[in-house]
């Protein structure tokens, strides 16, 4: 019998990857015939998961990127051999790095900076899990981390965070670092918008500890930021990781694809295939809401 063992995460207490591997020597104890492949699900690690079905996938630190609330936090990147990286939205922006709850502080900057570690490292194409952000800013910070400019109606720029974003009037995309030229895969968990009553403040970031006026906040924050970079904000997956699918299939015409679907094909190579989403336009260099 031919068993697949994908638990579900664990917050803090374990990680996915952790468990299936302590449920599959259980099983194997009692039912030693069996074959049981380990396949984690899209929420666990995907850098572990990656690391482990790829040979010669090789890990790199980056020490003292900032981590959701500002702290200084380990990021890590996982080079493959074709010359591609994979990088994990919630290694360094992830719930579990909150101290407490901060909705409209929180930020994607680390994603940004690990991101630019990898591609000063020669990544010829990037693949970015999105799931489990604390943060709603849509991908600003990340942004901003790879040379984006968000300013206020001052020109000044704005303070990192999604609740920053209703100050939102300028972006400037002048010194913005390209995409790699393989381009950019993003691996998605959810397919929600957005904006509205289903995008990423609305429905998503209560996970985060938003309240309704946070939620409030920030959505009128991400109506902004879509008002000044254009593009498809009612996409379907623009508002996985917490609206930063949007940011990246904006300015680095990021496709998108099912993480789960990603996972499962890792696992078992011959499982269907997805063809990526569809590319979406890039916005100008310097736009105004």
């Amino acid at each position: 019998m031919r068993i697949v063992i994908s638990p579900g995460a664990f917050n803090r207490t374990s990680r996915s990857l952790c468990a299936a591997d302590s449920l599959a020597r259980d099983w194997a104890s009692v039912q030693p015939l069996d074959e049981p492949p380990v396949a984690p699900t899209f929420t666990s690690s995907i850098l572990d998961v990656v690391a482990r079905t790829v040979p010669g996938a090789t890990f790199h630190d980056v020490p003292g990127v900032s981590g959701p609330d500002g702290r200084p936090v380990t990021g890590r990147w996982l080079a493959l051999p074709d010359g591609s990286a994979v990088v994990d939205l919630a290694q360094v922006v992830g719930l579990s790095l909150m101290l407490e709850p901060d909705a409209l502080g929180a930020s994607t900057r680390g994603l940004g900076q690990v991101i630019a570690s990898a591609l000063d490292a020669g990544a010829t194409s990037l693949t970015i899990a999105l799931s489990g952000s604390a943060s709603t800013d849509g991908g600003a910070g990340a942004l901003s981390a790879l040379g984006l400019r968000l300013l206020d109606e001052t020109g000044e720029p704005l303070v990192d965070g999604g609740g920053a974003l209703a100050r939102l009037v300028f972006a400037d995309m002048t010194d913005l670092r390209p995409a790699p030229l393989g381009g950019v895969t993003l691996l998605l968990d959810v397919d929600n918008p957005l904006l509205g009553l289903h995008g990423a403040a609305n429905a998503l970031s209560p996970r985060t500890g938003a309240s309704p006026a946070d939620a409030a906040r920030l959505e009128y924050g991400l109506s902004r930021f879509a008002g000044v970079l254009g593009g498809t904000p009612d996409a379907p997956g623009a508002g996985a990781g917490g609206g930063a699918a949007y940011g990246f299939m904006v300015a680095w015409q990021a496709r998108t694809f099912p993480g789960p679907a990603y996972v499962a094909r890792l696992v078992d190579p011959t499982s269907a295939h997805h063809r990526p989403g569809r590319r979406t336009s890039v916005a100008g260099a310097l736009v105004a809401a």
